[in-house]
């Protein structure tokens, strides 16, 4: 299963719509969460549980919506205690949890390949794995980055304030349930982030790291992060080393220009493939005509 983390308030990241949450922000005609659903279904993974919190009756009513759109099962789970920490997040699912499980950020966007190749990897026993990326100099808004100092695979220290650090937190986990005992001896703490749980499973050496490498991810917890994301996915639109001169510098350029602009109109793929069908009947057309003006036009 995969849980998302869908119950905080985003303040830094706040929708300018009153009956919106922030994993409803639209990037390119798609929510964030429903980014986060996607790529999970497109590395195979198909039932969900969304941990809601702040606004949760609009969120829930969406979620419903997703599920029926994207055919996927999506579990949903009130978390009352959500100002407290993401730790409380993670743990209102401990009665839904049997098995190993992943665990994302509704906010956090990734190339589908990371969970491919994060659900390759040997699970510790009673342990975990966090995808980390260690291209610390590419990661945006590094200051709000969780950060974390990994050894030959083995994560020895986690954390926002650490001084010493090779590699960033993605927020992409695969657990055993044990995290959750982990979670209730952070509790105990009055420690209600997930990393808090994550240091007691460190404290145990049973957290290991998976290396993205160049593999695309990014937090969107700003504005400047929102429109850093666009651009970023926009580049990922660009295959240069497929390209040809005209595709590369004119073809592209102006696809791409049209595709944002069809984003913000609810459009499906099947009414572009129309669109395209009567565009190339009308240019057949125009051939046939023989006429100058027709022959230009087309």
């Amino acid at each position: 299963k995969v849980v998302i983390l869908a119950a905080g308030e985003g303040k830094r990241l706040r929708t300018k719509k009153k009956n919106e949450t922030k994993a409803q922000i639209k990037v390119y005609g798609l929510s964030l969460i429903q980014r986060v659903i996607l790529s999970a279904k497109k590395a195979g993974l198909s039932n969900f549980i969304v941990v809601v919190g702040y606004k949760k009756e609009i969120l829930i009513s969406y979620l419903k919506k997703i599920s029926k759109i994207h055919d996927v099962s999506i579990e949903i789970v009130e978390n009352p205690q959500w100002r407290k920490g993401n730790g409380t997040s993670v743990y209102a699912c401990h009665d839904l949890i049997k098995g190993n499980f992943f665990i994302l950020m509704c906010d956090h966007l990734f190339d589908p390949s990371i969970l491919t190749e994060l659900s390759k990897n040997n699970l510790p026993e009673n342990g975990a794995i966090l995808a980390i990326d260690k291209n610390i100099d590419k990661v945006f808004d590094l200051g709000d980055a969780t950060k974390v100092q990994d050894q030959d695979g083995s994560i020895i220290r986690i954390g926002k304030n650490l001084k010493s650090f090779n590699a960033i937190d993605t927020g992409i986990f695969f657990c055993t349930p044990t995290i959750f005992a982990a979670l209730e001896n952070a509790f105990r703490e009055r420690k209600h982030s997930l990393s808090g749980g994550i240091a007691r499973i460190i404290n145990l050496d049973k957290m290991k790291a998976y290396d993205i490498g160049n593999k695309f991810w990014l937090d969107i917890d700003t504005e400047k992060s929102l429109k850093y994301a666009k651009r970023a996915l926009l580049s990922q639109l660009n295959k240069i080393s497929e390209d040809g001169f005209i595709s590369r510098f004119v073809n592209r350029p102006i696809s791409k220009r049209i595709s944002v602009m069809l984003s913000y109109f609810p459009i499906s793929p099947n009414i572009i493939t129309i669109i395209s069908f009567v565009t190339g009947l009308m240019a057949a057309f125009m051939f046939i005509k023989g006429n100058y003006f027709f022959t230009l036009f087309a």
